[in-house]
């Protein structure tokens, strides 16, 4: 952990994968040469071009070595805080952040959910209501599976169900309710390209926890269970395991943007490094990566013209 908080005097090389295609790769055109008396202001050009006038503004993050840390404040004139100190700061600075991207989740969800509502409430408002495409609606079984478990997650409506037998007479009677299934199995697929990259998030990193420890993801936190029944904070984990977990919530929420990381094996087992960029590319394959790197591991399995020497 001292080397995570000390700058390093080696020269590293840069990795840049590429499977970040949809980030404009985008070159400064100077209007004059250096060394010239007068110079025009720098333009952008995006290759490949963009679609109008106008070029997409990408946000970037840089995450350097002391990047577990960086966010922690003393008190003016405090002295410097222990490592223990450090490690719950640490804790608490990532917990919260996991809250706040599980409630906007959360609200993308509900979003869905009212689109799909109001969907269905539109059609039976309707003065012409669409017809019934028989041959695509599922059967009665599946149909009731679905509705089951949509009025399940919507809290306090379980109870509008009937049972299977009397839904299934119900279902054939008024072919209206075909359309209804329709639009459930849409806000069902909603919800699940929402949630998605949480899903993979946690099976990525359940993944590559896969010893005694295993991760716990919620609405408020993130646990760590040991056995049979213990549990532990996030700041009791090892230094290599902070720094993949903290690697991999950056990668998951930075967008189709740029993350610039300097030496991003800190700390790291091998065979952690020889798998991290495929893993932060699975958690969020438009992500630009730049890396500085010391470790031949991280740049193992990328291919050569991704790979500069500096």
């Amino acid at each position: 952990e001292q080397a995570e908080r000390s700058e390093s005097k080696e020269t590293p090389s840069t990795v840049l994968p590429g499977a970040a295609r949809r980030v404009s790769n985008l070159s400064l055109l100077m209007g004059s040469h250096l060394g010239s008396k007068t110079t025009t202001a720098p333009s952008w050009s995006s290759d490949p071009p963009e679609d109008g006038a106008t070029l997409t503004h990408y946000r970037s993050g840089f995450l350097p070595i002391s990047r577990l840390y960086r966010n922690v404040q003393t008190s003016s004139g405090a002295k410097r805080l222990s490592d223990q100190e450090l490690d719950s700061a640490f804790a608490r600075e990532l917990q919260s952040q996991w809250s706040s991207y599980y409630a906007d989740i959360s609200k993308e969800i509900t979003k869905a959910q009212e689109r799909g509502l109001a969907n269905i409430l539109g059609f039976f408002l309707s003065a012409r209501p669409e017809e019934t495409d028989d041959s695509a609606s599922p059967d009665e079984t599946e149909a009731y599976t679905r509705i089951k478990g949509f009025l399940e997650r919507q809290s306090g409506y379980s109870h509008l169900l009937r049972s299977e037998k009397e839904f299934g007479v119900l279902y054939a009677k008024r072919p209206e309710l075909r359309n209804v299934v329709k639009q459930i199995e849409k806000i069902e697929n909603d919800i699940a390209s929402i949630s998605a990259p949480r899903e993979r998030f946690r099976e990525i990193l359940e993944s590559m926890f896969t010893g005694s420890k295993h991760l716990v993801f919620t609405e408020k936190e993130i646990r760590v269970q040991l056995p049979p029944e213990k549990t532990i904070g996030l700041s009791s984990l090892s230094s290599g395991e902070k720094q993949l977990l903290f690697l991999a919530f950056n990668a998951l929420t930075g967008g189709n943007h740029s993350l610039i990381i300097d030496e991003p094996e800190l700390s790291m087992h091998v065979d952690w490094q020889k798998r991290l960029v495929s893993t932060l590319l699975g958690l969020n394959p438009t992500i630009q990566l730049i890396m500085a790197t010391h470790s031949p591991e991280i740049m193992a399995e990328l291919a050569d013209d991704k790979v500069f020497r500096l």
